[in-house]
């Protein structure tokens, strides 16, 4: 969510925020009670302030001005009656800061219900698989280079699944989990489809990989827009690999250690 604006008129203020893409307006009548959260905390250290909120997160540094502005709210008061009807820039940009992450609540606001509701939405989005924007596929469990202080080795070693020979991911493997991820963005009208191929090495799994990219061009192509991309190091990039990922707008992202 980020600040787009401010309206003010008499006795009311109206704030635009932009979240998700989608503009939403936010009404907020000067003469109503308002109050610092219960559950706003703040570490001050000299003219350095750090503010909290314990439920919601949103870690801030603020002015020392920004704090004294909020503890004007202690205790429930209007913003007419703390600030007037006019209000300067820098005040419309606390109160939107306060608001946004929940530092300045109404009077009666519930922070634990808020809370809970916010909760429920987002089990319920991800219950129904709206939440769902990106796949990624493992093609490969292995790796060309195997350096001892990569991260996903320290994880595979952990598991059972350092001793399974099977480190590449089939094909037919690959079809249905991409059927898959469409059929859920298809069902929630998304046509933006992100697929990421990772490792381990993915390249190792390179006749696989040209086929899904075909694969998804060919039968979905004029549904969904592909966006694909690759981790790799790049070591076994040829030619013909280059001229395919190129074709098919693919990514590359890589990491170069010890130059």
């Amino acid at each position: 969510m980020r600040y787009s604006g401010f309206h003010s008129a008499s006795s009311s203020l109206k704030i635009k925020f932009i979240q998700g893409g989608e503009e939403s307006v936010m009404t907020l009548d000067l003469n109503v009670a308002y109050m610092k959260s219960s559950f706003a905390r703040v570490v001050r250290d000299g003219d350095s302030v750090v503010i909290w909120h314990s439920l919601f997160g949103y870690p801030k540094v603020v002015s020392v001005e920004t704090l004294e502005f909020l503890e004007l709210f202690s205790a429930p008061t209007t913003i007419c009656s703390q600030l007037g009807d006019e209000l300067t820039d820098e005040d419309r940009e606390a109160i939107e800061e306060l608001l946004r992450c929940y530092f300045l609540v109404p009077e009666n606001f519930d922070d634990r219900i808020f809370l809970e509701e916010k909760m429920r939405e987002r089990e319920a989005e991800i219950v129904s698989g709206s939440l769902i924007n990106y796949l990624e596929l493992i093609m490969s469990e292995a790796c060309n280079f195997r350096c001892t202080y990569c991260i996903h080795f320290s994880n595979l070693e952990t598991s059972d699944r350092i001793n399974n020979p099977k480190k590449f991911m089939r094909f037919d493997t690959a079809k249905e989990a991409v059927g898959r991820y469409l059929e859920i963005l298809r069902g929630h009208e998304k046509r933006v489809a992100e697929i990421n191929f990772g490792g381990g090495e993915p390249l190792l799994a390179w006749p696989v990989i040209k086929q899904v990219l075909e694969y998804c061009r060919t039968a979905y192509g004029s549904e969904f827009e592909f966006r694909f991309s690759i981790n790799t190091n790049a070591s076994l990039i040829t030619p013909e690999i280059a001229v395919t990922l190129k074709r098919h707008q693919v990514k590359i992202a890589s990491s170069l250690d010890g130059l």
